[in-house]
């Protein structure tokens, strides 16, 4: 019977090769590069919370200028509309020289006519 016989062989078992440089991942993982990123991510968290409330702070200042120039406009709405009913008063009408020009017809010059009697006749 033929014997094997064993040969030991050097074998050394290194850690990762010392020549690769470390790609800029692993450089960001490090607990400084974590706490670096969660601190960017943060501010640019406040910063958009901050511009949307100015957002929101300058679309109410414009609703209430809006609502400001609504209730002038009501207002003057209600200033023509008391003109308008001034000049159709009574008292405006009667002054107007036109009015002041017709002629005065009494009760005892007026004539009425029956309407009911009218088409009764004309059948």
């Amino acid at each position: 019977m033929a014997t094997i016989k064993l040969q030991k062989r050097d074998v050394s078992v290194s850690p990762v090769s010392t020549n690769r440089k470390p790609d800029l991942f692993s450089k960001c993982l490090t607990p400084t590069g974590v706490s670096f990123l969660l601190f960017i991510l943060i501010v640019g968290t406040c910063f958009l919370y901050l511009s949307e409330f100015n957002n929101i702070a300058s679309q109410g200042v414009i609703i209430n200028d809006l609502e400001r120039s609504r209730s002038e406009l009501i207002i003057q709405n209600e200033v023509w509309n008391m003109r308008i009913a001034r000049l159709k008063s009574l008292d405006v009408i009667e002054q107007q020289d036109v009015v002041k020009s017709m002629e005065f017809i009494g009760p005892e010059d007026l004539e009425f006519v029956d309407l009911d009697n009218r088409e009764e006749e004309s059948e």
